[in-house]
């Protein structure tokens, strides 16, 4: 690639294609509505957009099942150049499942978004009445009476989880409800209500203050009690490992050149993906270690200092950390132990430091 002001010129690109010739499904391998379902070394070399897609599924496993570039020697189409991408966007995304995902010893490398991705759909608040909620729904609906709903006030706060009691069609998203789309910071799809049309009235168990731009999505169709076990993942432009789910097991995994986080937790409110997940102490643990002191916040949270509660919850987190990374064993390539003393300084410290200052020189070097 060569670079001048006002000018990139480039000896190979890749884009990004999610429509097919004459409609057809873009994904590789697409399952939806099944239960107990298991892929056994399936191998992708390509896709337009997700490698592997799951719907609406219970408890899939995936064993073995490899996503990466196919080697020239190999490709019954001979190129001048080797293939630079395998599928265009995630290798593997789960969405709605009741019983997440297992991925056991998988590998996926080269793609153009997430190796994995666990998640649900968020739906959009526009009216509270006592119990009762008016909501766009970001697809189908697929919140039912009887589901716990996890809410969302639009400060980015959870609220405790209430219980669905029923759900009815409300007709369609009115001018007032899109005006206010096009002023969030949605995908372009969203912002202009593709996908958010149709509106439902939920009934919650109880009455919970909630305005307009909350959002709320059934807990039981998130993708929880999910495993990712002893897979190989990297070298993609995204995230390696995006869980939105609870009560699942990140093991063994080995994650190599991410462009993004190699691991990350967390919802999305720009794609409307959910859920909060919950029971990952080490996760808050590590991230307490490398935040703790930080005691104010800006942006789609809201702003303004942390309340005193959370500040000694940090600090509390922050303290069982070292013990825990101790306890690890891990070393970098030449054998040095990566650990922390009860300060939570040490090799390990300085190491992830190394990989910091590396990643902004990169950006300043890119600019």
């Amino acid at each position: 690639m060569s670079r001048a002001p006002g000018l990139m010129k480039f000896s190979m690109l890749t884009a990004e294609m999610p429509k097919c010739w004459r409609g057809a499904i873009p994904h590789a391998v697409e399952c939806s509505d099944d239960a107990s379902l298991r892929l056994e070394h399936v191998t992708l070399f390509a896709s337009n957009c997700f490698g592997f897609l799951e719907v609406n599924c219970d408890g899939t496993v995936y064993v073995g099942c490899r996503i990466d570039r196919r080697p020239p020697e190999d490709d019954p189409v001979k190129r001048a150049s080797a293939r630079l991408r395998s599928p265009d966007a995630d290798a593997c995304h789960s969405k709605h499942a009741i019983k997440g995902s297992s991925y056991l010893e998988c590998s996926a490398r080269f793609m153009g978004d997430d190796c994995i991705n666990i998640c649900g759909d968020y739906h959009m608040v526009m009216a509270l009445q006592g119990r009762s909620l008016r909501v766009l729904a970001k697809g189908q609906m697929n919140i039912q009476p009887g589901d716990p709903v996890e809410l969302v006030l639009y400060s980015g706060e959870r609220l405790p989880d209430a219980v669905a009691v029923a759900v009815e069609p409300s007709g369609s998203i009115r001018d007032d409800e899109k005006a206010f789309l096009a002023r969030q910071a949605l995908d372009a799809n969203l912002k202009s209500a593709r996908g958010l049309g149709n509106a439902f009235t939920i009934t919650r168990d109880r009455e919970v203050a909630m305005v307009r731009g909350g959002i709320l999505c059934s807990a039981r169709r998130v993708g929880n009690n999910f495993a990712v076990r002893n897979c190989n993942f990297g070298f993609n432009r995204s995230r390696g490992i995006l869980i939105k789910a609870s009560h699942g097991e990140i093991t063994g995994n080995h994650l190599e050149g991410c462009r993004m986080s190699a691991i990350l937790v967390a919802p999305e409110y720009w794609w409307l993906e959910a859920g909060s997940s919950t029971d990952l102490d080490h996760a808050d643990m590590a991230y307490e270690w490398l935040f703790n002191g930080i005691n104010s916040s800006s942006g789609l949270r809201g702003a303004g200092p942390l309340p005193a509660q959370r500040i000694e919850v940090s600090g509390q987190l922050k303290a069982l950390f070292p013990a825990h990374l101790n306890s690890l064993g891990l070393r970098k390539a030449d054998g040095t132990a990566l650990t922390l003393d009860a300060n939570g300084d040490g090799p390990f410290k300085d190491y992830v430091k190394s990989f910091v200052i590396a990643a902004a020189q990169r950006a300043l070097k890119g600019r």
